[in-house]
């Protein structure tokens, strides 16, 4: 098995902070086949434009390569005045540039934190987790570790002492999905219509958020055994919380993923060894979408739909087929028709759906005129899913 690398990035600069030992506590209590390499944010300065046009200063360039390098990142932040510290947001600005093929882009991450307070850096944590939505680094919704009157748990040298926290970090056990990763989860009364696409849902950060993988030539018993899942048989429709699968009547599969889980290559890679998937994700919160489409373990094509970047932006990368390109064209089309940014409606974020439509006959939002709506059952993980450890869950390994 190949080693899981993560990088661990603690939130103070003083050498005595209890996120500091507790970023120690956790590369101690690393599973087998994980090690955490904590990198100091100490040399990295404050966040400046000017400074970043004339060239990223060398703790910088060294944050991100190491981020790049890692497969993911574990944050271990304080809280200060109800938020994220200066040093932690700091960090995270710089790895977030350029908007573009960014450090943290489609990176999964992890959130822990420590506090002498009550609430165990609770609200600095819930502040990344915002920040984490604009950077699409996949920020796990389970398990949590807010550790409270951090005090009472570290000794004068930063030692871990309170056996409950140790015994958390080095064994706590739960069963998980194999190769799935979520970043939010949704209660289905959280889930919005799909068809309403305002721009509020950028303002309001509510809305449907989803994902969904589309096999071609591949049944359902074969994608759920990819997946590490089973059917349990249970109807339920696409979008919900958590996994459900349908076997469409023109040879697809559909596994949706009301979770959101993300495009991580590695995973991508393994489930297109031996045919045709595309991936797609949408979120009314950002009002962001994206689509890839994978073959034999290699990406072939993906866009992306970033309306911070103006209201027909439409990033293409790889051999992206003509007849895609003109959805494209004719969505932009509509929305300078409608206004461009003086519109209520973003239509360029429904480029996902289409895509998706045209190639494998489904969309999450409206029926196929020639079948009708199509029967998800609900799938769940597989009795063969083994356990593992709290850090090892985190990170999907």
């Amino acid at each position: 098995m190949t080693e899981l690398r993560v990088l661990g990035l603690a939130g103070s600069l003083r050498q005595a902070s209890y996120n500091r030992a507790l970023l120690r506590a956790a590369q101690a209590a690393a599973p087998a086949g994980m090690t955490i390499a904590a990198f100091d944010l100490l040399p990295v300065p404050l966040y400046n434009g000017d400074v970043e046009a004339a060239g990223d200063p060398e703790g910088v360039a060294a944050l991100k390569a190491a981020i790049r390098a890692a497969d993911a990142v574990l944050f271990v932040t304080p809280e200060y005045n109800h938020g994220v510290p200066a040093v932690m947001k700091n960090a995270l600005d710089w790895a977030s540039r350029p908007p573009r093929g960014a450090a943290l882009d489609a990176k999964p991450v992890g959130i822990i934190g420590a506090s002498p307070g009550m609430t165990g850096s609770a609200r600095g944590q819930s502040q990344l987790r915002q920040a984490f939505e604009f950077t699409n680094s996949y920020a796990m919704p389970q398990p949590e570790l807010l550790v409270f009157r951090a005090h009472e748990k570290f000794d004068a040298d930063g030692k871990l002492t309170d056996e409950t926290t140790e015994k958390y970090l080095a064994s706590a056990r739960s069963p998980s999905r194999r190769g799935w990763r979520s970043s939010r989860r949704l209660d289905e009364n959280e889930c919005g219509t799909l068809g309403c696409r305002t721009k509020l849902g950028r303002e309001d950060g509510v809305g449907f958020k989803m994902s969904w993988f589309a096999f071609e030539g591949r049944g359902k018993a074969e994608v759920l055994t990819l997946a590490g899942l089973t059917d349990t048989g249970e109807p339920t429709d696409a979008g919900v919380r958590g996994q459900a699968c349908a076997e469409l009547p023109n040879g697809w599969t559909v596994l949706a993923d009301g979770d959101e889980g993300p495009f991580k290559p590695k995973t991508m890679a393994r489930l297109s060894a031996d045919g045709r998937v595309l991936a797609a994700w949408m979120s009314e919160t950002v009002m962001c979408s994206r689509a890839e489409a994978w073959l034999e373990g290699k990406r072939l094509w993906s866009v992306i739909h970033d309306p911070s970047q103006g209201p027909d932006d439409l990033f293409v990368e790889g051999d992206f087929p003509p007849e895609l390109a003109a959805i494209g064209a004719r969505l932009a089309a509509l929305q300078a028709a409608e206004g461009g940014e003086e519109s209520d409606t973003d239509y360029v974020f429904e480029i996902a759906s289409e895509i998706s439509a045209t190639l494998c006959g489904w969309r999450p939002d409206q029926d196929n005129e020639a079948w009708g709506e199509v029967e998800f059952t609900r799938a769940g993980p597989s009795e063969a899913s083994p356990k593992r450890s709290w850090l090892a869950k985190l990170f999907g390994r």
